[in-house]
């Protein structure tokens, strides 16, 4: 399978629950959550830093994930991250 979009690495992936999956991908510059529906559609959305493992609440379209982003005053900060509805 290849995506539409040039990324730099992959590093997590999470079933969407509906026949399609979640995953994070990369540049040097940009980070996304990218989703393929179970109908082969892709669409991505920017996260402002680097995500780690991630799952979706079972029953909703939430996805939630972990990470970090780099921030001049502190170095780094853990993150959590949700997308989605957490309606049933």
């Amino acid at each position: 399978m290849k995506l539409p979009w040039q990324v730099g690495s992959l590093r997590w992936l999470a079933p969407d629950g509906h026949g399609g999956m979640w995953l994070d991908a990369s540049t040097s510059s940009q980070t996304w959550i990218v989703h393929r529906s179970a109908g082969g559609r892709w669409s991505r959305t920017q996260t402002p830093g680097l995500m780690g493992p991630m799952a979706v609440i079972p029953g909703t379209t939430s996805l939630w994930g972990v990470g970090w982003s780099s921030t001049a005053a502190t170095g780094s900060d853990a993150e959590i991250w949700a997308h989605g509805s957490a309606a049933g």
